[in-house]
């Protein structure tokens, strides 16, 4: 049974549900985030269950932090139109909604929405390339403990005739989130359990424990795929890394959570839930908020400025718009792709989702200079086709391969930079094509300022 909004010693109890405003917002979020959430939908239904089990009867708390928290949110949506904002934006708005009837939400359903985001994918694909490269090292200088017949390329490791190449789906980056999503769900029912509820340090410190377990868990995945010459072709190589997330990530989590819980888990101090008179006026001035943003970030044309880039003379190139945002350049004997970056806030179009899509395998990342220039190179493999890649950020005054460098550049106002994937028959070819391509009349084209 609803409970009505009522006063009783001076404290009101929860808002009565309605039920106009709860299809109303299921439908805007449907409608506005239907692609986004399409993508991670997986991720979303796990961090919907962690949401919930970790959700508690009203502590007291009024909803006063989760609107003001909402209001930023809605406005830094309208001024960074992107979809991960808005999703955070209908995540929060959904919180709020649910705090009303009496729910009350602590680190842990936090921790889940930004676990579940792609923005988070796409930070621990980011952060996790030194990681797999020292893992990579770490395993190779292992295996020289006992056998000589292994050895290490970048992210690749050979053993014989075969190789590996410890890339992020090796490297168990949807373990990572579905580890740390089902971490949030197991303190979560040991929390309703045991009574108790962890403080966010701790609660912190456990997440940071299920990463490092995640670390160590493909480590050895790693080191029985090699040893046992078990290929990405075979159906024990996905089941080597599921049994590697249970054993060594899932039964440890289980574990400690409820010794957490139990030591260091604070009872929650129960009263009745304050909530405004204004309530319901406020969920629907929210959610027309919201879908204002919505309509800003679905109609925001952020690329507007690159729309012309290639119709500039580029000697030596045949260019052409790919897609927007990058413009392609047919060099002859090499392929170019200048993938744009709309502001510091954006996510880069990392060469390896590209290949990957064209079917190539993505192998040998290494960081090298090459005709002066920092570089990221890669092996592109398709069948009996061979190519070599090379990347790195640049804007036609600096070149890094800095995630953070160029983000903290373009937030001080320098010009845009973009993802510059140059890729070439052999090394030797792509070392030429780098230094043709960093001829002034080219860069000063591509990014006249």
């Amino acid at each position: 049974m609803d409970l009505q909004l009522s006063i009783n010693k001076g404290h009101q109890v929860a808002e009565k549900k309605d039920p106009a405003f709860v299809f109303a917002l299921a439908a805007a979020g449907s409608v506005f985030l239907y692609d986004y959430i399409g993508d991670i939908l997986p991720s979303f239904l796990l961090a919907a269950m962690a949401v919930f089990v970790t959700a508690r009867q009203a502590s007291g708390k009024p909803r006063t932090v989760l609107g003001i928290m909402l209001m930023l949110l809605l406005l830094l949506t309208f001024l960074v139109p992107v979809k991960t904002l808005l999703f955070f934006s209908f995540a929060c708005l959904v919180l709020y909604l649910m705090e009303g009837w009496g729910f009350s939400f602590g680190f842990f359903s936090f921790a889940a929405i930004v676990t579940c985001s792609s923005v988070f994918s796409y930070l621990a694909d980011v952060a996790g390339f030194s990681v797999r490269l020292q893992l990579s090292s770490l395993a190779g200088k292992l295996f020289s403990l006992w056998q000589n017949d292994v050895t290490v390329a970048g992210n690749t490791i050979f053993r014989g005739p075969d190789e590996f190449s410890v890339d992020p789906a090796c490297m168990g980056l949807h373990m990572l989130v579905t580890s740390l999503l089902l971490g949030i769900v197991f303190a979560g029912l040991w929390q309703k359990k045991i009574g108790k509820i962890l403080s966010w340090p701790a609660a912190l410190l456990y997440l940071l424990f299920i990463l490092a377990a995640n670390i160590f868990g493909n480590l050895i995945r790693i080191l029985l795929l090699v040893q046992f010459v078990i290929l990405p072709d075979s159906w024990l190589h996905d089941m080597v890394g599921m049994v590697c997330l249970a054993v060594y990530v899932c039964l440890p989590a289980a574990f400690v959570s409820r010794l957490l819980v139990s030591r260091m888990g604070n009872r929650p101090a129960q009263q009745p839930l304050i909530a405004s008179r204004i309530s319901h006026a406020a969920n629907w001035l929210f959610l027309l908020a919201f879908i204002a943003a919505a309509i800003r970030t679905n109609s925001a044309d952020t690329y507007a400025r690159f729309a012309n880039v290639h119709e500039r003379p580029l000697p030596g190139y045949k260019a052409s718009l790919y897609q927007r945002g990058i413009v392609k350049l047919d060099g002859g004997t090499s392929l170019v792709y200048i993938k744009f970056i709309r502001g510091f806030y954006d996510t880069d179009h990392h060469p390896s989702i590209c290949w990957k899509g064209s079917g190539y395998s993505f192998s040998n990342i290494e960081e090298k200079s090459l005709a002066g220039t920092p570089v990221f190179t890669a092996r592109l493999a398709k069948g009996a086709d061979t190519l070599y890649t090379a990347w790195w950020y640049g804007n036609g005054r600096s070149s890094t391969l800095d995630q953070w460098q160029w983000r903290y550049s373009m937030l001080k106002g320098e010009p845009a930079y973009a993802v510059i994937n140059i890729t070439a028959s052999d090394e030797v070819a792509l070392d030429r094509e780098i230094r043709r391509f960093g001829q002034p009349s080219i860069t000063k084209q591509l990014f006249k300022h």
